[in-house]
């Protein structure tokens, strides 16, 4: 009975996850976040709206400044770094075939031309907190050199 809850509870938590297009992954990343002391993250973050401005007509805006509605998994926006969960590697998922991937390309560099950093982060360093300790370090060297614009709570 325990095991058929279980599977219950997860497949409940996985059609969440399909409606809300967030991963296990994502959201294992956002508690591990959270329990580190950041408290800047915001998910799903449509970034390429604030070059041409919200309202109506924005899919035309950003065509035509050769722009797509693109969003990050995670985004500090006053310090516009970024934070892109690459999950389905091993699995064909849509960042490692070849029309994904290209069309990733494109997006990190507009994201970069844009003035973002971005960091990129597969399954591995999500579940081993590699992930976690990567943000940390950019963080203390953006602290150290003054490029912060916004400090997170776990360096205070």
């Amino acid at each position: 009975m325990a095991k058929r809850l279980n599977e219950t509870a997860a497949e409940k938590l996985e059609s969440e996850n399909r409606k809300a297009k967030v991963s296990y992954l994502e959201k294992l990343f956002s508690f591990n976040l959270q329990g580190s002391g950041f408290n800047c993250f915001v998910q799903e973050y449509k970034f390429a709206r604030v070059e041409v401005g919200e309202g109506a007509g924005i899919r035309e805006r950003l065509k035509k400044a050769g722009l797509k509605d693109w969003r990050f998994d995670f985004a500090d926006i006053p310090n516009k770094i970024a934070i892109e969960i690459e999950g389905g590697i091993f699995v064909g998922g849509r960042h490692v075939n070849g029309a994904g991937f290209r069309a990733d390309a494109i997006k990190y560099n507009e994201a970069q031309i844009l003035g973002w950093t971005l960091l990129r982060f597969t399954d591995r360093e999500v579940k081993t907190g590699q992930a976690v300790r990567t943000v940390e370090r950019l963080y203390k060297r953006r602290q150290k050199e003054g490029l912060l614009n916004v400090t997170p709570y776990f360096l205070t």
